[in-house]
């Protein structure tokens, strides 16, 4: 039967907070979250179903996921949404200088931003890990 796009979205949108993304448009949305599901697919590289399997204009994979191959895109995507928030202000900081930059609660934010971007890559890295080894036959070894 294959899984939509639509239901990787759900766990996407249903972990984030972010008001103003959340009020834009639902076509803006959408193309957004396609985006992110786009890289998030590039970054589960050990995925047990061929993820490449898939109708971008049907917009579904054409493979069964299961919720933990759906949670890890879901955390991937997140990956991918705070992503361009972080280097938005990287980029002021560079512009402005340290000295001026640490005056600013941007300073304040980007940290932040940043140890949510490194918390939501390790927390990727062990749902992924976990999903290998779950994956992983021992009886191989023997």
């Amino acid at each position: 039967m294959g899984t939509p796009y639509q239901e990787i979205y759900e766990v996407f949108i249903t972990k984030i907070e972010d008001q103003e993304f959340l009020s834009l448009p639902d076509d803006d949305i959408e193309d957004f979250c396609f985006k992110y599901l786009k890289s998030a697919i590039t970054k589960f590289k050990k995925c047990e179903q061929d993820l490449k399997d898939r109708d971008d204009s049907l917009l579904q994979f054409n493979v069964e996921l299961t919720e933990e191959e759906i949670e890890i895109l879901g955390i991937l995507m997140m990956e991918q949404w705070i992503s361009p928030q972080v280097y938005n202000i990287m980029n002021l900081r560079q512009f402005m200088g340290d000295r001026e930059f640490r005056y600013y609660s941007q300073a304040n934010h980007l940290d932040k931003l940043m140890a949510l971007k490194e918390l939501l890559r390790d927390d990727a890295e062990r749902e992924i890990n976990n999903y290998t080894y779950e994956q992983f036959d021992l009886s191989e070894l023997v």
